[in-house]
């Protein structure tokens, strides 16, 4: 493999050997000539046979490289790939994902539009039968930024020292990055550049875990302000995040998916009982949220998380 590549592909995986698979597949099969490109997983610590699998597969695609780390989490793990990557771009995308062929081809073509242009977004889809019980990411019209479908040059990556690894759970430092992108130059939307973010369905497990999520959202708002006011103006991040984002989202969620009640009453009525649960659950954590929030508020270099739901 030469030493110099046009684009670099990170996947940060995790215990998700069977769907890493067929995000693999659609890499394998781009457009773009594999001579120039270069796909890049990082193993957070699986013990589902990932390693083995991957040595299995780099017998035959030599674009395909292996980085493994200790479960640290997947924001160390996407900055180990950063630190190792050959390519002029870095794209991202995840584990669960499939990346339409011309993928690369697209992001490249976008970069071609303006020297200016520090970062590509692409368009995100869904497939399959989405349920009120499944999770799945959609991005139409840009500007969310999420990892699982984008690229930015790596030299603004160097510059501002990659992802913030006080994200200790994935959720917002994909935001925070693009956003400190964003001081240096621009992001530009391509809607051809798609990749595919099939339906998965989540355990009630999974759905609590997300309610740690609250801390994240504190300190991306804490840390971006200005980003907070254009969003959702001049308002109280606490109570934006732990009101708005949490509890009336949920409650919209119940609305939203009350069509299900004709189609499928069982899956509404599991969706309902898991979501009235969540809800409750954050109104009795709102209390330490609060002292989340000040310690963030007052000490931003601390580690989050300390306490466990």
């Amino acid at each position: 493999m030469s030493a110099k590549k046009l684009i670099s592909v990170v996947i940060a995986t995790y215990n998700r050997k069977n769907l890493l698979k067929n995000c693999l597949r659609a890499l394998f099969d781009q457009s773009l000539p594999s001579k120039k490109y270069e796909i890049i997983v990082v193993d957070d610590g699986s013990t589902d046979g990932t390693k083995d699998f991957i040595k299995t597969y780099q017998k035959s695609h030599p674009s395909l490289r292996y980085l493994r780390q200790p479960h640290l989490g997947t924001t160390k793990a996407r900055n180990l790939g950063l630190k190792k990557a050959k390519g002029e771009i870095i794209a991202f995308t995840d584990d669960d994902c499939i990346p339409k062929k011309n993928w690369f081809e697209e992001i490249l073509r976008a970069f071609k539009k303006s020297q200016k242009l520090l970062g590509v977004e692409g368009k995100t889809i869904t497939d399959g039968q989405a349920t009120p019980l499944t999770s799945q990411i959609v991005n139409l019209k840009g500007g969310a930024y999420q990892s699982c479908n984008i690229a930015y040059k790596k030299k603004v990556l160097e510059k501002i020292g990659g992802f913030d690894e006080k994200f200790t759970l994935p959720h917002c430092d994909d935001v925070d990055l693009a956003l400190r992108v964003l001081k240096f130059g621009s992001i530009y939307f391509s809607p051809k550049a798609v990749v595919v973010h099939p339906p998965r369905p989540t355990t009630f497990k999974q759905e609590l875990g997300r309610i740690k999520h609250i801390a994240s959202e504190f300190y991306l708002f804490l840390k971006h302000p200005d980003y907070f006011k254009e969003k959702y103006g001049h308002k109280n991040i606490f109570w934006q995040v732990v009101f708005k984002n949490s509890i009336w989202i949920r409650l919209f969620h119940l609305k939203y998916y009350f069509n299900w009640i004709r189609k499928n009453p069982r899956i509404y009525l599991k969706f309902f009982l898991r979501t009235t649960l969540e809800i409750g659950l954050i109104i009795l954590l709102t209390p330490r949220f609060w002292l989340e929030y000040r310690k963030i508020k007052r000490w931003p270099e601390k580690s989050l998380f300390e306490f466990e739901i």
